[in-house]
Order: C-alpha cells, then structure tokens, then sequence
C-alpha cells in the first residue's frame, strides 16, 4: 500500500502513524507544506491519504496559498476513493471540502479528556469495530459543522463535532491519537495565547502524564480497519464490540 502524508508543520508530524505504517512495510511520501514549492504526488500514485493537523485555519488561504491546491487535491482524492484519513486542521479540510462550514470555536480545547463514541460507524465497513477506547488529546479552537452525507461518531461537551465518516474512505478526527511525548515542546511553544497551566489549560508535566501509550494503541486499531481492513486485535473480544465510551 502506498499512503502520502501532508504535513503542514514540523512540529505537528506524524508521531506514532509512522512507526506503524513503517512496521506493516507501507510504502510512505510525505508533502511538506511548510517548505518552498511542496510536492503533492499524482493521485494515480497513492492508494491513502493520511492529512495532519497544523495551526492555520482552512479560511486563511491569502496567508498559506497553498490551501487551495491541497484543498483541491484532498477533494479529488475522496471522488477517486482512496482513503482518507484527517487528523485535526486535517479533519476541518475534510469537512470544508465535503460542504460543511469550518469556523472559530469559543475557546480553546487543550489537554487530554475523553470522546463520546456515538454509533460506531455502523454504516461504515471498514470501521465497523471501532474498539479499544481511550482518552484522547484535544489540541485545536477551531470546529466545524458536519457535512452533508457525513456521520458523527464522535462528540465531547465543549465540541459536539469530532469525528464523522463520510461514505466508505473518509474518516475525520478532530483529536489526536498519534501524538507522542516529542511532539509537546514544539506544540507548547507555537501555540499562541493559550497559557498553560492556568484555568483548564494543563501544564508541561500534566501533559507529559497522559496516556500517550493507551491512545497510540487505539489508533492502531483504527488504521489496522480503516486503511487494511484488517480486525482490531489489540483486545481479545473481538470485532463487534465498541469499548469507545
């Protein structure tokens, strides 16, 4: 299998997506758009499409110029059916292409806490078990509306959107899952007018204590059904069985 990443930042990367797709010998591209001229592949060339998070927002085109042919590519790339996975700014492009609205939400969401699984993609085949539940790391101020066509499967109660399925090959996430511990001091040092460790905003330490393990281990679980079509096996009561809550 043949999956391009985009990356829109250096410090937002793939983290633990590329520890898996390295162990299940996936052959893996990545489009910097943080470099000059970055190289989006030919879609003919790719089987899956996995679009990271980042600071911007899907409305500052004029700033980041190049939204526009990313947002173009993301589009043909659900048409022609290959897999689609957004993470986060990743999720939000995925939403803004497919119809819906991506907007400024009224504060931040920042630290780990839970989602609400809400019918696990029944309709979707290839993620008909989501299993294996967790806390999962907020990290974003902007949401979306659901597109039309979509559906939820997941919620919180500062957000009600994040995640939908949309068809067969597109999953949003609006959380994180594949971030490790590295990724923390560049993510803190770019995140502007978010104090941390005032109010609700965790701290360093407080964050650096989350459950990085447990959530990566989820996530292998979704892309083992979602890109490979393969059942979970990180638990023993098998593929029909949400443990999401």
């Amino acid at each position: 299998m043949r999956i391009n990443i985009f990356q829109h930042v250096w410090y937002d990367n793939p983290g633990y997506i590329a520890r898996y797709l390295a162990s299940r010998g996936v052959i893996v591209s990545t489009t910097h758009f943080s470099r000059p001229e970055p190289k989006i592949p030919a879609l003919d060339d790719i089987d899956g499409l996995v679009i990271l998070g980042g600071p911007m927002g899907t409305y500052e085109e004029t700033d980041y110029p190049w939204l526009v042919p990313e947002k173009e590519f993301i589009r043909e790339a659900v048409r022609a059916g290959k897999k689609v996975l957004g993470i986060c700014l990743g999720s939000q492009l995925l939403a803004e292409v497919l119809g819906g609205r991506v907007y400024r939400g009224s504060r931040p969401e920042v630290g780990w806490g839970r989602v609400t699984a809400l019918s696990p993609a029944a309709s979707n085949k290839s993620l008909s078990s989501i299993v294996c539940g967790t806390t999962v790391l907020h990290w974003h101020s902007d949401t979306y509306e659901l597109p039309p066509g979509a559906q939820r499967i997941f919620s919180s109660s500062q957000f009600p959107e994040q995640g939908f399925v949309w068809g067969e090959n597109v999953l949003a996430l609006q959380f994180h899952m594949e971030f490790i511990p590295e990724n923390l001091p560049g993510l803190m040092q770019r995140s502007p007018g978010i104090h941390f460790g005032e109010g609700d905003i965790p701290s360093y330490e407080e964050l650096l204590k989350g459950p990085f393990d447990e959530a990566n281990a989820v996530l292998d679980c979704l892309l083992s059904q979602f890109f490979l079509g393969e059942c979970c096996k990180c638990c023993g009561t098998g593929c029909r069985q949400s443990h999401l809550r």
